[in-house]
């Protein structure tokens, strides 16, 4: 827990806002609830983490420390969650579960990150502590909280419904009757359906093949899965091999053993049903990517703990080994600079306090990914413009969509002094304008460019003086 903590606090702190958090900034720099409210409703992301970090800016302002504190608060807090006492699972498991939690390397790298994973992995944490509760005693007071918490944590990523659904689905397969009884409980999804109606409109334009960004899922993700939920691959595959050899012995046992499947084992089969779903919209059409598994995260660690626990019946200190690797894998990622490299690539806030310095009035903004065409233009502005407003230094910003990449070269001849250019280039994503890439300013000796990023991917910024 401690190591944890101090690698959350301390391990990206420093780092620039990448172009996601910088998505947050726009959302949290609105001047209103309306307006606020308005930008989550053309953004395709859930609202609730937009709600929280407009009120909390509005306190302690956008600096970058302001917007990553409420996800470090979550990070911390994350942990500690599944020690809430639960009949049907013992102490020992539940402090092996934290420490995994806590040591887990996805949760350090988002307790620094101005979006929604942190507060998604603590609600989806919460929610599975619930279910589990849930399915050893089925109350409506017990319904109530799994549905309350499973309702925020769709509100925080609609990916969660997967993990909700199937929970849902398990519940009234398992219990049945007592499930029906607690039927009152689905009225906290109401708030979920009443919003989603409201979004429908911008889900679905979002939706549209001709924005993802998104790869098809294929087996080559199967390796990026294990790293993002083991930290090690080979430490997943003999996880679930051993997994299946236990269950395997459990079935082939004699009808005395064949009871029900405990809810621990039910909390897991569930996460892992709802990630064999996510990966199979995947798999279909693009709309997924390795982070949308956190929410499958806490039900998955269950599991390793649970295959930790019978393992240390024949080999001694198999929980100890899980907590060692795992805090490997958390020194080795603090250790190598806590930042991924896409991070570093793709953040424009050092180019745009280079240009401040320089006294730039106009800033021609490019981010060259295909779901910006479905983006509202005036968000797209203002997302080219944000760290200048928020030094209080506005400046004229012509944000570049399709419908302006054929203007591009009359742009780049006939731009005044003191005019500057961010572009975002995602080659691999094929968006709009990438024919146009390298831009005619890199070879224009009226302006002077530099660039972030050591391969294809990052950010080229050119001030013309």
């Amino acid at each position: 827990m401690v190591a944890g903590a101090v690698i959350r606090v301390v391990a990206g702190s420093d780092a620039p806002l990448w172009m996601d958090e910088a998505v947050t900034g726009v959302v949290a720099s609105q001047s209103s609830v309306r307006d606020m409210a308005l930008a989550a409703l053309g953004d395709p992301n859930a609202p609730l983490f937009y709600v929280l970090i407009h009120a909390w800016t509005g306190i302690a302002g956008l600096g970058n420390a302001a917007l990553r504190f409420p996800s470090l608060v979550c990070g911390l807090l994350t942990p500690l969650i599944v020690l809430v006492p639960t009949s049907s699972i013992s102490r020992d498991v539940r402090l092996l579960w934290c420490a995994l939690l806590a040591l887990w390397w996805p949760g350090l790298m988002f307790a620094q990150e101005a979006r929604c994973y942190t507060l998604l992995l603590a609600l989806a944490t919460g929610t599975t502590v619930a279910y589990a509760r849930l399915l050893t005693a089925p109350t409506i007071r017990r319904a109530l909280a799994w549905t309350g918490l499973g309702a925020l944590t769709i509100l925080t990523h609609y990916q969660a419904g997967a993990l909700i659904g199937v929970q849902g689905l398990t519940y009234l397969i398992v219990h049945r009757r007592g499930a029906i009884r607690t039927w009152p409980a689905l009225l906290a999804f109401v708030p979920v359906a009443a919003w989603m109606a409201l979004h429908a409109e911008t889900l679905i334009r979002f939706a549209d093949p001709r924005f993802a960004w998104y790869p098809i899922v294929d087996r080559r993700h199967i390796p990026v899965v294990a790293g993002f939920l083991f930290g090690i691959p080979a430490l997943a595959a003999c996880t679930v091999l051993a997994g299946i050899v236990l269950l395997a012995r459990r079935l082939a046992s004699g009808p005395a053993d064949r009871a029900p499947l405990p809810p621990p084992l039910v909390v897991v089969a569930t996460s892992a049903g709802a990630l064999a779903v996510m990966l199979a919209i995947g798999a279909v059409r693009p709309a997924f990517t390795i982070r949308y598994l956190v929410p499958c995260a806490p039900g998955i660690l269950l599991g390793a703990v649970l295959v930790a626990e019978q393992m240390s019946r024949r080999i001694a200190a198999s929980g100890l080994a899980y907590v060692l690797l795992f805090g490997i894998v958390a020194a080795t990622w603090a250790a190598d600079g806590a930042v991924p490299p896409y991070k570093r690539e793709l953040e424009i806030q050092t180019a745009s306090e280079a240009m401040m310095a320089a006294g730039t009035e106009r800033v021609v903004f490019v981010w060259d990914n295909p779901l910006v065409d479905a983006m509202d233009p005036r968000f797209v502005q203002e997302l080219g413009g944000f760290f200048f407003r928020r030094a209080d230094m506005p400046v004229a910003v012509q944000a570049v969509q399709s419908k302006d990449v054929r203007r591009l070269a009359a742009t780049w001849s006939a731009a005044p002094a003191r005019t500057g250019l961010l572009w975002v280039h995602e080659p691999e994503l094929h968006g709009p304008a990438a024919a146009h890439f390298r831009p005619a300013p890199l070879s224009d000796p009226a302006w002077t460019c530099s660039r972030t990023g050591q391969g294809a991917v990052g950010v080229t910024a050119c001030l013309r003086m």
